[in-house]
């Protein structure tokens, strides 16, 4: 596996040897390292790199270097230092929050969730119009059953982009979780009103999950009449339909 990287690794250590105080070619050869599993030897640059420049330099290549160790404890730890760090790009950050976020859905650890809480907090401080990470906050809050403070980050995030559909879905999820089923209501029918076909069974399904099997039928019916065009569509609703009187 190292032949593959040999060559790269030759030329980087020359260049980085030539240039010792150049941080820049030492994160580029610490990369390559890691690339090819020579661990020691990258975990020997990142730490010279750290002696040469204080602050958040090394934290992205520490995230690839915990990846492929495969040390999750500290790949968590490191991710949450570089998402705090006001000196790491924006562009960078985006692509992290996704793969951070991953973690904590999949392991749902009440502990790390809080950690996670603290996290977001900070970023929508930092970045109060990214309306993606209001988004993936508002999961977060979920999951710790902070309902209200989760649909205030989707009220949020629709404030800023009153026209995105997806977060509105997720505030109704949000809602129906906690229980407040009349402001659920009232955000399907906002939602109605301008979503499309394929949130009909959707708004049906939160209303009979909620206990209001009249009200789901109403709205199936009612949607029936609207799609006559669509009668494919249509046939799936009364398939829904029967599902509830015989299901």
């Amino acid at each position: 596996h190292f032949r593959m990287y040999d060559k790269a690794i030759v030329e980087l250590k020359r260049i980085s040897d030539a240039y010792p105080q150049n941080v820049e070619y030492l994160q580029y050869l610490a990369l390559a390292y890691i690339s090819a599993d020579s661990l020691q030897k990258s975990r020997e640059i990142i730490e010279n790199i750290n002696q040469l420049q204080e602050g958040c330099t090394s934290f992205l290549i520490e995230i690839e270097y915990y990846k492929r160790k495969q040390d999750s404890n500290n790949l968590k730890k490191t991710m949450q230092k570089a998402l705090l760090c006001p000196e790491i790009m924006f562009e960078a950050k985006q692509e992290l929050i996704k793969e951070y976020v991953s973690y904590f859905l999949h392991e749902n650890n009440s502990e790390e969730m809080q950690e996670a809480d603290e996290v977001f907090k900070s970023l929508t401080e930092q970045y109060p119009r990214e309306v993606s990470f209001k988004e993936l906050y508002a999961n977060i809050l979920m999951l710790l059953d902070k309902y209200p403070e989760a649909v205030e980050q989707c009220q949020s995030a629709l404030y800023i982009d009153p026209e995105n559909i997806g977060i509105e879905k997720q505030k109704v999820q949000i809602l129906y979780y906690s229980g407040d089923y009349e402001a659920m209501n009232s955000a399907i029918a906002q939602l109605m009103a301008k979503a499309d076909s394929s949130f009909v069974l959707e708004a049906s399904a939160y209303y009979f999950a909620s206990g209001q099997t009249n009200k789901a039928i109403d709205n199936l019916k009612s949607s029936a009449k609207k799609y006559t065009s669509s009668p494919l569509f249509v046939s799936e609703i009364y398939a829904y339909i029967a599902d509830i009187y015989f299901g």
